[in-house]
């Protein structure tokens, strides 16, 4: 309420709350019903058709214009998909080895290539003095440092 306003203004906007008042009132005395659930099924036939047709033609224009780009849908035969020469239980499939590396001839030559890498000394960085030693010589020079260090601990 503002007391600024006139006072015809005023009569009008309490006029105006009390005819609020007085629907709100009458309109708790009318029954509520809730509609029957009720999903209309020839509309989502329909659109699930539409969904469906709309992706058909999606995959033919995919197709059409990978066919027009390439010459062709893929690209190059998959070994094993129609070639009967390809043993059954091989472990390469389209060129990838699938072999675990620790077991294939690769993996084994991998690991003993770093395993000699790591248990030779060369110089990392001769000018900045940077030289690798394996690990267990490493581990005994630091051993023979502490030895020598007063208060270092055991």
């Amino acid at each position: 309420m503002n007391p600024h306003e006139a006072p015809e203004e005023r009569l009008a906007a309490e006029a105006q709350r009390a005819q609020r008042r007085n629907f709100l009132s009458e309109t708790e005395s009318v029954p509520v019903r809730q509609e029957d659930d009720f999903v209309p099924s020839r509309r989502i036939v329909v659109t699930a058709t539409i969904a469906v047709v709309v992706s058909l033609l999606g995959v033919v224009v995919a197709g059409s214009l990978l066919r027009a780009t390439t010459g062709a849908i893929q690209d190059r035969p998959v070994p094993g998909a129609h070639d009967s020469t390809v043993v059954s239980g091989s472990r390469a499939i389209a060129g990838i080895e699938q072999t675990p590396i620790l077991v294939a001839r690769d993996g084994l030559d991998l690991r003993d290539d770093e395993r000699d890498e790591l248990s030779r000394t060369h110089w990392v960085d001769r000018d900045a003095g940077v030289a690798a030693i394996p690990i267990e010589r490493a581990m005994d020079i630091f051993e023979r440092t502490l030895d020598r260090t007063p208060g270092a601990p055991r």
